[in-house]
């Protein structure tokens, strides 16, 4: 319901459809080469019930790119900045405190 206002002449998108599209449109393909273009420490999060990531897809990106630490924040849905706030920023916070200032291979390590 945050997409959806009533306007002068009634209710419609806060957005234009057609460039939503356009932007949908350009979120298709194979995106292998871009994850895997650095070696710079990643956190992949991923929310438990989302209908986009699997949970084999998301281990197999953590598993193909080296530094990738993988998070599955359990009970919300794709959306889980929106679902569950407080996790997602305790995650990102934890994984910007432990990257800071630390070379790459910090993750796959002895």
């Amino acid at each position: 319901m945050d997409s959806a206002v009533e306007f002068d002449d009634g209710w419609g998108f806060v957005f234009d459809a057609d460039d939503l599209m356009a932007s949908q449109e350009g979120l298709r393909g194979d995106f292998t080469a871009v994850w895997n273009a650095t070696r710079r420490p990643a956190l992949l999060l991923r929310a438990a019930d989302s209908f986009l990531l699997t949970a084999a897809t998301a281990r197999r990106m953590a598993a193909e790119r080296p530094n990738t630490l993988l998070v599955e924040v359990p009970g919300c849905g794709h959306w889980l900045h929106a679902d569950a706030p407080e996790a997602f920023a305790r995650e990102v916070g934890a994984f910007l405190d432990r990257t800071r200032g630390v070379r790459s291979g910090w993750l796959r390590g002895p």
